[in-house]
């Protein structure tokens, strides 16, 4: 699943800003964290993530991006 909801803003006739929201459980440009806030390990074949992907334990890791661009 990825949810993502962004704008553009113009501010100050030449500054343009672009924001992100991203909402995931399986991007790894996303994030890689556990439920509890843990860093996935997937190096690790005893304990470490279960399974093949970006997001192995399925918890949602959110991202906030934003972009700025002087154009003149």
């Amino acid at each position: 699943m990825l949810v993502t909801l962004g704008a553009s803003w113009t501010v100050l006739g030449a500054l343009y800003v672009y924001s992100d929201f991203a909402l995931s459980d399986g991007n790894s440009f996303v994030g890689n964290r556990t439920s509890d806030g843990k860093k996935e390990d997937y190096g690790n074949i005893y304990e470490g993530a279960g399974d093949v992907g970006a997001n192995g334990n399925n918890a949602l890791n959110w991202r906030l991006n934003f972009n700025f661009g002087y154009y003149f």
